[in-house]
């Protein structure tokens, strides 16, 4: 490491590295060395990616890479309040960039490793999409290197035109498959970084905890992770039949023959196509490099990982949160705060909302949340994921996970109300994230009035991280955490007070599921 000592200790000064490509120069702010923007890897439109050739000069890794295209980006959002988005991020096919934040450049300190994958579905989303994403405050803690990735989204990243040609082998998946060129990025390099190469954890959210999902059963990916985490994963995988049917309509709508014809076309005119035709975007089942589902209800999870622990969580408001019904759009303009602003809410108004949504169920769905959330307001059960997604996708995957000799598995719901706006669910996006990568001073204005409290709560959810990454165990000496299994089904209940709780929430869904038949 070669470092300037003319300024003071709290100066923010420059820091290199000397990687297997070249020399990368980043910056040192308060003891962490930040390198931004580092390309993992090279790629051209709908081809696999590949290695990045050396370089002769030193590179400046100070700024974030380009995201991947995602559609038009030119008004603010409403979003921003709960997400803390970056708006107007720059974007370009070019996209395949890694950062990382590191408290040693020591080859020997091998720090665990966490690669952090955004959200956003397959279609949206960068490293530095939300604020609460960076990797400073974890890495201040000296137990783990922090890495996130920009990866090929959307029509870019999964368009399957293998019946093409072998240049296009694959194609389906190629957002897969750049993760997996940054995980082989971190194999090569992250030595340099003070990492463990053998040592690495998968840490996605929604779109990124299915993206964690889907390497878990790619064999490309077999052993350049070891443990992994996936939070309100977003599973959404295609056949190649129903894959290939929709690049051929791609094609047409395009108004070209094959693939080999859209290299010319701009982007927007890509996007634009797949908008009319309603393309789907997500992995391929049944191609090399993902050959089958990764689990399946009821069934058998992936052979690849029976060595890798998994912890799945999700958070008790997941899409439906009240916060997002207050800070989305207005449905009521009459008394816009009657659905979703807390205090406002009277028992009156609860009780007509709780039957509209449950019926003749209502009394009895109430109870059983009352049970499973005990101090909650029962306004609350209102904002809970009742359909096949979040709760039901974490409980398939840990049933398929240990219903056979695997490495273990561990579960956890985020319930704790946020104090904003009277008192709110946790919202899917913004709930756990920041907690759970020590980011809590990032949610000021969503935690304000109990700061101390939230940030004693983050520091015990990182924590749990940190220990599972080092460990494949996220039990603490402040915190024990059972694994989840068939029998006990234990889950860690982060609410105001943290606690685990066997079959939790197994009333709940049971409800959920007979109201919906």
């Amino acid at each position: 490491m070669k470092k300037t000592s003319s300024l003071p200790d709290e100066a923010t000064q420059p820091v290199t590295v000397d990687l297997n490509a070249g020399t990368l120069m980043g910056y040192t702010n308060r003891d962490v060395h930040t390198f931004l923007g580092i390309e993992y890897a090279e790629s051209s439109r709908f081809q696999q990616a590949r290695p990045v050739p050396a370089w002769g000069d030193v590179r400046t890794a100070l700024v974030y890479g380009p995201a991947c295209p995602a559609g038009a980006n030119d008004r603010v959002e409403q979003t921003q309040f709960v997400n803390l988005s970056g708006t107007n991020l720059s974007q370009n096919e070019d996209c395949l960039f890694a950062n990382v934040w590191t408290t040693s450049t020591e080859p020997d300190a091998k720090k665990p490793v966490i690669l952090w994958i955004h959200g956003g579905t397959y279609s949206t989303g960068a490293a530095n999409e939300l604020s609460f994403y960076n990797g400073h405050n974890l890495a201040t803690t000296e137990e783990a290197v922090f890495v996130s990735v920009n990866h090929r989204l959307n029509v870019l990243g999964y368009s399957d035109f293998a019946e093409y040609g072998e240049d296009y082998a694959d194609s389906g998946n190629l957002g897969q498959l750049d993760l997996v060129e940054a995980l082989r990025w971190v194999n090569n390099n992250i030595e340099k970084f003070g990492g463990d190469p053998d040592n690495v954890t998968l840490v996605g959210q929604s779109g990124g905890g299915g993206k964690v999902l889907t390497l878990l059963g790619m064999p490309e990916a077999e052993g350049l992770f070891h443990r992994a985490v996936a939070m309100s994963p977003a599973t959404m995988w295609r056949s190649q039949q129903d894959a290939q049917e929709q690049a051929q309509e791609l094609l047409e709508e395009l108004d070209v023959a094959e693939p080999a014809d859209v290299q010319e076309l701009s982007y927007q005119d890509l996007h634009a196509a797949a908008q009319t035709i309603g393309m789907e975007h997500a992995p391929v089942t049944g191609t090399q490099a993902f050959p089958e589902e990764t689990f399946t209800v009821g069934g058998d999870f992936t052979e690849l990982a029976s060595d890798i622990p998994l912890l799945v969580t999700t958070v008790l408001g997941e899409f439906s949160s009240n916060l997002g019904d207050m800070s989305y759009a207005v449905h009521d303009p009459d008394d816009p705060m009657q659905d979703a602003y807390q205090p406002g809410l009277t028992d009156h108004r609860v009780d007509e909302l709780l039957t509209q949504s449950f019926g003749d169920h209502a009394d009895e769905v109430v109870e059983a949340f009352e049970q499973t959330y005990p101090g909650h307001p029962r306004a609350h059960v209102l904002w809970m994921e009742q359909g096949p997604f979040f709760g039901h996708t974490r409980n398939a995957v840990l049933d398929a996970k240990t219903g056979h000799e695997q490495a273990p598995a561990f579960a956890a719901v985020f319930a704790r109300p946020l104090p904003v706006f009277g008192g709110v669910t946790p919202p899917h996006t913004g709930g756990d994230v920041p907690f759970l990568l020590r980011n809590d001073d990032a949610m000021e204005h969503i935690v304000a009035g109990e700061d101390a409290e939230f940030r004693e709560y983050s520091r015990s959810i990182s924590d749990s991280l940190l220990r599972f990454a080092a460990t494949g165990d996220p039990s603490s000496d402040s915190l024990s955490w059972p694994a989840y299994t068939e029998e006990s089904q234990s889950m860690m209940v982060f609410d105001r007070d943290i606690r685990v709780q066997d079959h939790h929430e197994s009333d709940l869904y049971r409800l959920f599921a007979e109201i919906a038949e």
